[in-house]
C-alpha cells in the first residue's frame, strides 16, 4: 500500500481541477458530487486556506472495481479523522496511470488535518487493512476454495488428467458459491420486502451477536425494526449520521417529514423526495399564523420564559407581541402583503419614541414598556427586544417570502424539509431553529390525519426543544414520531436536566447504540442490554468500530453488529455491475 500526502496552506480550487480530470468527483458517502456538493467544498477550503492531498495506491489496484476503491477509502478516511469536525473531502479513482489509485482532497482546520510521522504510519497501516478487507470481501473463493476437500467419489471417476479434474472441481465450487451468494442476497431481499410490508423500517447490519428469539432472521445482512421513535446514540466519529442515512429512503411516503440537519451532512441527495431547504424556502412569520390569538401563542414560543425571570426579556416579548399585531392590523387594513422584511425595517428604521406613538393609534395594544416616563427601563426594554429581533431575524430571516412551517404540515405536497442550520451564523441562529422545531411539533401533533417523521440529529446543541417530551411520549397517537440523535446522554442531561432527559429516554424504547466514552452513556447502554444478562464490557463499546452498535429492540431483546456504509454495495451488486460493465 503506498500512501502519499502533501499539503498547502491556501484553497483546494487548483486541487480539485487536478483530481476531476473527467473521472467524477465522489462525496464522503460515496454519491457523484453535484455542483452544490463541490462548491460547499471550495466554499470550506476558502475559509479555511488550508488543503490537504492525499493517494491511496493498494498493489491489487488493477482488480478492485472503482467502488470497491471508493468504499475502502472513505471507510479510512472516516475512521481516521473521526473527531475532526472540520474535516471534508472529496474522492476520486484515477486508473490513468501505471498503478490505480484514489486521490483525494481535504480542507479543514488546519490542526484537524496535520499530519506527523506517526499519524502518516497509522493512516498507510489503516488504509492498508481497510484495502485489503474491501479487496478480499467481494471474492470470498480467493482463499476458501482451495481448502475444500474434493468429494471421494471423484478420485475413483477415470479423467483425461489431472488439470481437467482440477479445474472442473474449480467449477463446480465456483458455481456453489455463486449459488450461495445470489440465494442469500435473494433471501435478503425478501427478508427486507417482509420487514417493510409489515409496517416496519429496515435497518442495514452484519450480525455478531443476536438475542432475539428466532435465530434464523440472524442469516439476514439487516433487522427489522418498528415505524416509532427511536434513539441513535453514539460519539463523534461512532457512525451515528451514516446509520441515521439507512432510513431516510424509507421516510418517502410518510407525510411530512421535517429534517434537522446541524453540520451539512444531509443533501437532496438523500431523499427520495423533492427537498424545501429553510434557509431558501422565503420563510414568513405572517404566514405560521391565522388570527392574532395565534399571533400571541406564537410569539410566545419565540420568546420562552427565562429560567430567571428575566424583567427585560419578558418586556421586550411584550413589545415584539404588540408590534406584530399592529403590522399585521395595517397590512389587513391596506390589503397588503407583510413579511420579516417589512417587520426587520420597523425596528430599525423608527426609533422608541415613533413606535411608542405608532402603537398609540390602537387603545388595545399595550405600550407601557416603551412609556417615555420611564426613560431609563424603556430605554432597556427598547434593547433588549431590538437585540432579539436581530439575532431571530438575521440573514435568511429577514427576506420577503411566503413559506410558513405550519402550511408544510398541513400540506407537504411530497417534499422534505430540510432545516439546514446556518453554521456560519454561529449561535445566533440556534434559537430560531428551536423555535421551528417546537412550531413544527405543534402542528405535526393536532392533526392526526398525516403520519409525521421529525430527524432531530445532534438537537442537543440547540436551546431546549419544549415540545420534545410531547413528541416522543404523545406522538405515537397521532403517528408521529421522531428520530433523534445524540453524541451523549450526559449532554443531553445538561441541556433537559437529568428529570427530563430521564423522561425521554424512558419513551424511547427502541435504541441503536453506537461507540460511546461518557460514564452515564456507558451506563445506559449497559442498562439497555440488561445488568444480569452478561452485557457488554464498557472497553468493549468504547473500542466499537464505525457503525458497531447495539440495537435494543421495542420487546428488550437486543442485537449486536454493524452498520455499514450508506452507498456500500452488495456481492451481488458488484457482480451485476461487472456483468454490465463487460456489456
Amino acid at each position: 500500500m503506498i500512501v502519499h500526502t502533501d499539503y498547502q496552506a491556501s484553497s483546494a480550487d487548483d486541487l480539485l481541477g487536478y483530481l476531476d480530470r473527467g473521472a467524477g468527483l465522489y462525496t464522503r458517502t460515496g454519491q457523484l458530487a453535484s455542483n452544490t456538493d463541490v462548491q460547499t467544498f471550495l466554499d470550506a477550503s476558502e475559509r479555511h486556506q488550508f488543503e490537504r492531498q492525499l493517494v491511496f495506491s493498494p498493489e491489487y489496484g488493477e482488480t478492485m472495481t472503482d467502488d470497491e476503491m471508493l468504499l475502502a477509502a472513505r471507510q479510512t478516511l472516516s475512521e481516521f479523522f473521526r473527531g475532526h469536525p472540520s474535516c471534508r473531502w472529496l474522492l476520486a479513482v484515477h486508473r490513468d496511470t501505471d498503478h490505480p489509485h484514489v486521490q483525494v482532497a481535504l480542507t479543514g482546520q488546519r490542526h484537524d488535518l496535520y499530519l506527523d510521522a506517526d499519524d502518516l504510519s497509522a493512516l498507510r497501516q489503516l488504509a492498508a487493512d481497510q484495502f485489503r478487507e474491501g479487496h478480499e470481501q467481494n471474492r470470498p473463493h480467493g482463499r476458501s476454495l482451495a481448502v475444500l476437500p474434493l468429494a471421494p467419489w471423484i478420485a475413483d471417476v477415470p479423467t483425461p488428467g489431472p488439470l481437467v479434474l482440477v479445474l472442473g472441481a474449480v467449477v463446480v465450487l465456483a458455481v456453489f458459491a455463486g449459488l450461495w451468494i445470489i440465494g442469500r442476497e435473494v433471501l435478503s431481499r425478501v427478508g427486507w420486502f417482509a420487514a417493510s410490508r409489515s409496517g416496519g423500517w429496515v435497518l442495514p447490519l452484519r450480525i455478531i451477536t443476536d438475542r432475539r428469539p428466532s435465530r434464523f432472521a440472524g442469516w439476514l445482512p439487516h433487522i427489522g425494526i418498528e415505524r416509532r421513535s427511536t434513539l441513535f446514540l453514539g460519539s463523534s466519529g461512532a457512525g451515528k449520521t451514516n446509520a441515521i442515512g439507512h432510513l431516510l429512503p424509507q421516510l418517502a411516503d410518510e407525510g411530512p417529514l421535517i429534517v434537522f440537519d446541524y453540520k451539512g451532512d444531509f443533501g437532496a441527495g438523500d431523499f427520495d423526495r423533492p427537498t424545501i431547504r429553510f434557509t431558501t424556502s422565503g420563510w414568513n412569520l405572517f404566514n405560521e399564523v391565522r388570527d392574532e390569538f395565534e399571533i400571541r401563542e406564537m410569539c410566545r414560543s419565540l420568546f420562552p420564559p427565562a429560567d430567571d425571570g428575566d424583567f427585560f426579556l419578558a418586556a421586550a416579548r411584550q413589545v415584539f407581541t404588540v408590534v406584530c399585531i399592529y403590522l399585521w392590523r395595517e397590512a389587513d387594513e391596506q390589503g397588503e402583503d407583510i413579511s420579516n422584511a417589512d417587520l426587520v425595517a420597523f425596528f430599525q428604521s423608527r426609533s422608541r419614541l415613533d413606535v411608542y406613538e405608532s402603537l398609540g393609534s390602537y387603545t388595545d395594544l399595550d405600550r407601557s414598556a416603551l412609556d417615555p416616563d420611564a426613560d431609563r427601563q424603556a430605554a432597556g426594554v427598547w434593547a433588549s427586544v431590538q437585540q432579539v429581533v436581530t439575532d431571530l431575524f438575521s440573514g435568511f430571516a429577514s427576506s420577503t417570502g411566503e413559506f410558513a412551517i405550519r402550511e408544510y404540515i398541513e400540506n407537504p405536497d411530497g417534499a422534505v424539509l430540510l432545516l439546514d442550520y446556518p453554521i456560519v451564523q454561529g449561535e445566533s441562529a440556534k434559537p430560531l431553529f428551536r423555535w421551528a422545531i417546537d412550531w413544527a411539533i405543534r402542528w405535526s401533533l393536532a392533526d392526526s390525519s398525516t403520519p409525521c417523521t421529525f430527524v432531530l440529529d445532534e438537537f442537543d446543541r440547540l436551546p431546549r426543544v419544549r415540545r420534545l417530551d410531547d413528541l416522543v411520549n404523545a406522538g405515537r397517537s397521532t403517528d408521529t414520531r421522531a428520530i433523534l440523535g445524540v453524541q451523549s446522554i450526559g449532554q443531553l442531561e445538561d441541556s433537559y436536566g437529568k428529570g427530563r432527559a430521564s423522561a425521554l429516554l424512558s419513551g424511547l424504547v427502541q435504541q441503536v447504540l453506537l461507540q460511546s466514552h461518557d460514564t452515564s452513556s456507558l451506563d445506559h447502554i449497559q442498562e439497555e442490554m440488561g445488568l444480569d444478562d452478561a452485557p457488554l464490557d464498557r472497553s468493549v463499546i468504547q473500542r466499537f468500530k464505525p457503525g458497531e452498535c447495539v440495537v435494543r429492540l421495542v420487546r428488550g431483546e437486543w442485537v449486536r453488529g454493524r452498520v455499514p456504509l450508506v452507498g456500500s454495495i452488495t456481492p451481488l451488486q458488484s457482480l451485476t455491475r461487472a456483468f454490465e460493465n463487460r456489456r
